[in-house]
This record gives C-alpha cells, structure tokens and sequence, in this order.
C-alpha cells in the first residue's frame, strides 16, 4: 500500500530513509535532510556521483535506524527519470535489506520548473496520470510553492 506522509525524523522512529543528493546544490528545504546529506559528503568516499549509495546506520539528532543517501550527480543531470531511478533504487535496497517500511525524501526542487516561481504538477508535469499521482505532486507543489514565498520571493515578480 501505498502511503504519503511527513514525519519529524528527529522525534519519529524510521527504519529506513532515502535521501537522493547532489554534487552541486541542496536538494532539500528540510535542515533534518541537509544535515544528512552534508554528514554523507563528509566522508571521503562519497561525492554524490550519479550511482553512488552510501548507508549511513543510526544518524546523530534523528531516529532513523538506516538513511540511504543516493548520489544524483550534477544538477543538469537531475530530471524526473533521474528522481524515478532514484526511488527504484531505494526499493531494491528496503528489499534487500528486507525492510517492511521506506521512506523516500523527494527533493524540494522536484515540482519548481526552470523559470523560478513557477511550479508545475500532476497532469501538466507528467501527461494523463493516476489521480493519485496528481494529489501527491500537488501537494508536494504547494509546500514547495510556501517554502519560495516563505523565503522573501514573489512567483508574481519571478515572471516579469
């Protein structure tokens, strides 16, 4: 079954997180998940590569028991077959590991289009759809469209 939701990862126990990264920009709005992000490209053997995983067990300041961080490369390398393969992996590893549950962080960039201020979703993103899909990006489009405006940004003057 399929479930959305948003957990505080530093109060609610996770068995097993994936968090996509990238060589060159933030894909996350969540500190929780920069923090995690960051504490991955600390270690030398991870650079965000495309392909590249690297597990890290039991994080500082959350209570997630496994976070896989999967490299996505350069941000020009970023679309939506990426995030799709993205997940995919996270799948095979939750299975592998023989994990009941997974959560997969979607990047927050995942809905804005590349003009800034614009954000695109469901039927106008991706074709004829689920309806499922559809309510999932939308509202994963209208956090993305508070945390713009939140940050002192106008989608109104973004257009100009």
């Amino acid at each position: 079954m399929l479930t959305f939701s948003s957990p505080s990862l530093d109060r609610t126990p996770i068995e097993m997180l994936a968090v996509p990264a990238s060589q060159d920009i933030d894909l996350h709005a969540i500190p929780a998940l920069q923090a995690l992000t960051a504490s991955a490209m600390e270690m030398e053997e991870f650079t965000a590569d495309k392909d590249q995983n690297i597990l890290l067990y039991n994080p500082a300041g959350t209570k997630i028991r496994r976070c896989l961080i999967v490299g996505l490369g350069s941000k020009e390398r970023i679309d939506a077959e990426a995030l799709r393969i993205f997940a995919a992996r996270a799948v095979k590893a939750a299975l592998t590991a023989k994990r009941k549950r997974l959560l997969i962080a979607v990047p927050n960039a995942a809905t804005q289009t590349s003009l800034p201020g614009v954000f695109a979703g469901g039927d106008t993103k991706r074709g004829a759809s689920l309806i499922v899909w559809a309510i999932a990006e939308g509202r994963k489009m209208a956090t993305g469209i508070n945390q713009y405006l939140q940050a002192g940004k106008s989608a109104k003057a973004a257009v100009k």
